[in-house]
């Protein structure tokens, strides 16, 4: 007999989203994106710090993706999931 523990049905507890450093990285990049967007798209004369955070503003999220693809990448158990997130990261980085 098995103990219930080792049973294949036998499921780890999920931890909450934001509980660790990749969760909050992503809502950071959930609110940040959208605000990124709406500046971006406002009209108007900003001057040439408006200039140039509208020329980098994408880099922050293009950076925190490709960062949390890598972690997935890592992080997957199955060789196929890892080498679909491998290949999205590769992507993003050398985007």
């Amino acid at each position: 007999m098995t103990p219930a523990g080792d049973s294949p049905d036998a499921r780890p507890e999920r931890e909450p989203f934001v509980a660790r450093w990749t969760g909050a990285l992503a809502v950071g990049l959930f609110i940040y994106i959208p605000i990124t967007l709406l500046l971006t798209f406002a009209e108007g004369t900003g001057g040439p710090a408006f200039d140039i955070f509208k020329l980098f503003s994408d880099f922050p999220a293009s950076f925190g993706s490709a960062l949390l693809a890598t972690v997935a990448a890592r992080q997957s158990r199955e060789a196929a999931v890892r080498r679909t997130w491998g290949f999205l990261a590769t992507t993003l980085w050398v985007y």
